[in-house]
């Protein structure tokens, strides 16, 4: 986000005075002056007073819609921050970066399919915007396209090379797709002390877990992840990939441990489910080759939505597509998404039988028990 914030006219009233020719500044942009003194003191609903007092001088204001969306997603409010940008861009269509973070927050927000267009949108009308790139990446590899997703990222971290999500994201892509050196040359080309600490120990414990130098190395990978662990306790992908490496090292009472933390904290994901499937294997639980089954269904159902998703991208008024990701996501537990999509082909064709079925369904489904 840049700011124009003016310089001060005059360096000495006493000995120079103040020129007569420059203006005083904007009533809109004292408020958000004021608004910015008031965030530097903590006092963040003075703040947030303050620029929300520049967008009633004025309307098309730019730097007052940045700021206050920033303090909702700092108050983990994204759609009242994705409300404000959305309003940013309809007054100030032109205004650059809009269409990336909005991109952006509604990948935060979980919403996947209402994200892919806006960083579609953005990388067409700059490409050369990092944070477009890497929404667009996350379109590719959300529908499956992982080269595509490979090409967005390296492009993302020519423009910024400075940045470090655009990396991390790369050297797992890179790492998945079967070039293990390319990952490791992306990964430690990175600062050895990056802001994203947590996140940069993470990645190098999962590549290490996962690939190696030339093979697994669970014992390095240890060291990573409790530096990770160390920064950002409550982790969720950390606390599997140590779960996973304790399985490696065959330690599977504290696995489990671990296992059930990152579960009650992001989820029973794929990952966790065949570490789960893992450690019953090693205590001899009969139980053991049915998890192992479904995680290996559970993985097929991703790779299908990957597909449906980039089918209903790809031509969004096909009301088969699209009822046919509904389907999808309602089964992986996207209700609202599913409804989303039903409510979007009735709302072009009111009479379709399918989408008012599913309609009832899901109404059915979303009454209180």
């Amino acid at each position: 986000m840049r700011f124009l914030i003016p310089l001060l006219p005059c360096l000495s009233l006493m000995l120079m005075g103040c020129p007569k020719s420059v203006p005083p500044p904007p009533p809109e942009q004292l408020s958000f002056q004021r608004g910015l003194v008031a965030l530097e003191k903590g006092e963040r609903e003075v703040a947030a007073a303050s620029f929300e007092t520049s967008l009633r001088i004025n309307r098309s204001f730019p730097p007052a819609y940045w700021m206050l969306s920033q303090l909702a997603v700092d108050s983990n409010q994204l759609d009242r921050a994705i409300q404000l940008l959305q309003t940013l861009h309809q007054v100030a269509p032109s205004e650059p970066r809009v269409l990336s973070r909005l991109a952006e927050l509604q990948n935060m927000a979980g919403r996947f399919l209402q994200a892919a267009p806006l960083a579609q949108e953005a990388v067409r009308r700059d490409p050369k915007d990092a944070l477009a790139q890497v929404q667009l990446a996350q379109f590719y590899e959300g529908t499956g396209q992982l080269p595509e997703a490979i090409i967005a990222l390296t492009k993302a971290h020519e423009l910024e090379p400075l940045s470090e999500m655009a990396p991390l994201a790369l050297t797992r892509l890179l790492a998945q797709t079967g070039a293990r050196t390319e990952a490791w040359k992306v990964l430690e080309a990175m600062p050895q002390e990056p802001k994203l600490k947590a996140q940069y120990h993470y990645m190098k414990g999962w590549l290490l877990s996962e690939y190696g130098r030339i093979k697994p190395d669970p014992t390095a990978a240890l060291i990573e992840l409790n530096t990770a662990l160390a920064v950002r306790p409550e982790y969720p992908a950390a606390l599997q990939q140590k779960a996973h490496v304790l399985l490696q090292l065959k330690k599977p009472t504290e696995a489990g441990e671990l296992i059930e933390k990152a579960g009650k904290l992001g989820g029973m994901t794929t990952a966790l489910l065949k570490d789960l499937a893992l450690l019953q294997a090693s205590k001899g639980d009969p139980k053991a080759p049915l998890l192992h089954q479904q995680a290996a269904l559970r993985r097929q159902e991703e790779k299908e939505h990957a597909l449906l998703r980039r089918r209903y991208l790809m031509s969004p008024g096909d009301a088969q597509s699209t009822l046919k990701l509904a389907r999808k996501e309602a089964t992986l537990g996207s209700l609202d998404e599913a409804q989303r999509l039903v409510l979007e082909v009735l709302k072009k064709d009111p009479n379709n039988t399918t989408a008012l079925d599913m309609v009832e369904r899901f109404m059915v489904r979303a009454k209180p028990k």
